[in-house]
């Protein structure tokens, strides 16, 4: 329903607000947080954070974004996962 909704608008504008104020994969920020603390020291726990970051910058939280990176440039910099970190820091 979110995204037929989504499609429907034309305006930018409104596009962004909408992302913004009703984007339902904003509730799976936590719940990939929960699961990179559950399984910290894990590639599951990396991957859980690589989605923390990507929603985040995708819902405009930048500084949650940053936080992110910074926890996995600092803590799992040897994980062949970040490649897809480096891949999306264009």
């Amino acid at each position: 329903a979110f995204y037929g909704r989504l499609q429907e608008l034309a305006d930018p504008a409104a596009v962004g607000r909408l992302m913004r104020e009703e984007n339902p994969l904003v509730a799976y920020i936590e719940r990939f947080r929960e699961l990179a603390f559950d399984a910290a020291g894990t590639e599951t726990g990396v991957s859980a954070w690589i989605w923390v970051g990507k929603l985040c910058l995708d819902n405009q939280r930048l500084d949650e974004a940053r936080d992110v990176l910074e926890l996995l440039l600092g803590d799992h910099i040897d994980s062949p996962q970040l490649a897809k970190v480096a891949q999306s820091l264009q």
